[in-house]
């Protein structure tokens, strides 16, 4: 009924991300599965968390696994994980993870970041973060193939890791790959089902909540003003934000506005949402709007824009303060 972490990492790839419903077993099954490898190839992991305040309970990591191997002894002091006395994993929080550049993990095989994703209101993600976790990837494995299991609920496809790898996902496949990253959006009938029998699933039936935690649907995705360009629309900008540049067109017979990944590099108007994604030949957008970039605003303001993905959407709205 929980996860089978072998579906994804049979894929054979470095990154795997796991996105799954609340106590369908992805913490559980990593840890598993990364506690198999030690004793078996005597690989070690490291468990990855944002912050320092994330693992304040890493002293309780093997409280929940420890029946599963009731012949060795699990031990966690001053957060490194010892099996049978030899050390095999290490806690690290990413955001103090520069401070690790000249330590050693020559047997380091497995990475866990758990929670790479998070709701928004309740932390923020690091300055920079993709960059602070490659160069801890980079500083773990030095030229090694060291794997990567990303786990996270299903709070939104818009986030840092998505962006910076160009991963557009949809909620129609189980899986999706693309180079050295495979994407598991886990589809569990049995524990869904399950889920809604006891008295909180009943309690929760038909809300958001319940899609999200139990159906494993994307809490703060909406697919609300999601929708492709027509071919009858032409070009009216490029929109350069702090990750992407899109294409702003405009189909006149319909009068809809819709933001594409399709752009014209050598096209002659384009604005940056931002000092971070302002560059040589582009206007910058400040409080008083350039003429088109305004009228594509009324237009998303009276219901009149689209945009090709709920990530495009999430990203662009996100960067114009109309999210």
């Amino acid at each position: 009924m929980y996860l089978d972490l072998n579906k994804a990492l049979s894929y054979d790839k470095l990154f795997t991300f796991i996105i799954g419903a609340r106590g369908v077993g992805k913490t559980f099954a990593s840890k598993k599965h990364c506690i198999n490898r030690f004793l078996k190839y005597d690989e070690e992991f490291i468990y990855v968390r944002r912050n320092k305040s994330d693992l304040k309970k890493i002293n309780l990591f093997f409280n929940d696994i420890r029946e599963q191997f009731p012949d060795h002894k699990l031990e966690m002091k001053n957060g490194v994980m010892h099996i049978d006395g030899k050390v095999a994993g290490y806690s690290i929080p990413l955001s103090t993870s520069a401070t690790q550049k000249s330590t050693p993990y020559p047997k380091v095989g497995w990475i866990i970041f758990d929670e790479f994703i998070i709701d928004k209101g309740y932390q923020r993600y690091l300055h920079n973060e993709v960059d602070a976790f490659l160069e801890l990837y980079s500083t773990v494995a030095r030229l090694r193939d060291v794997k990567v299991i990303f786990l996270s609920n299903a709070i939104s496809v818009t986030n840092p890791y998505f962006i910076y790898f160009h991963l557009d996902i949809t909620n129609n496949r189980e899986f999706f790959t693309q180079g050295e990253i495979v994407v598991q959006l886990v589809k569990n009938e049995e524990y869904a089902n399950a889920a809604k029998q006891t008295r909180f699933g009943k309690l929760i039936a038909g809300t958001d909540y319940s899609a999200y935690a139990v159906d494993n649907e994307f809490l703060r995705d909406s697919n609300e003003f999601i929708a492709k360009r027509s071919t009858n629309s032409a070009l009216l900008f490029n929109l350069h934000t702090r990750s992407n540049t899109y294409g702003v067109w405009y189909d006149s017979k319909e009068r809809v506005f819709n933001v594409s990944k399709d752009f014209n590099p050598d096209y002659n108007i384009e604005y940056s949402t931002d000092i971070l994604s302002h560059m040589e030949n582009t206007t910058l957008i400040t409080k008083k709007h350039p003429y088109l970039f305004e009228q594509f605003l009324t237009a998303y303001l009276h219901g009149k824009t689209t945009f090709e993905t709920i990530q495009i959407k999430n990203e662009v709205l996100r960067e114009i303060k109309y999210a």
